[in-house]
């Protein structure tokens, strides 16, 4: 049992920080919709699709204000996801 806390906390903290060495850096290009931002990392364009956040598609009322919404806080900014 004294054995088990340690290997527990030392599995925790590896585990940890190997997530954080799967980030990407990089320049917001596109807004697709409200939920989706194409990103530019080092001339490589990745489509990433916002995390919990649910905006209407094209077809649906209030696309255009939530695409919106969102350029204004992310288009042309330097982002990490």
């Amino acid at each position: 049992m004294t054995l088990l806390k340690p290997t527990a906390t030392m599995l925790f903290l590896y585990l940890l920080s190997q997530t954080s060495l799967n980030t990407m850096t990089g320049k917001v290009v596109a807004v697709n919709s409200g939920d989706t931002i194409t990103l530019d990392v080092s001339g490589e364009n990745f489509q990433i699709r916002l995390a919990d956040i649910d905006c209407p598609d094209v077809k649906q009322p209030f696309y255009n204000p939530a695409k919106k919404f969102t350029e204004r806080r992310v288009l042309g900014k330097k982002v990490r996801v």
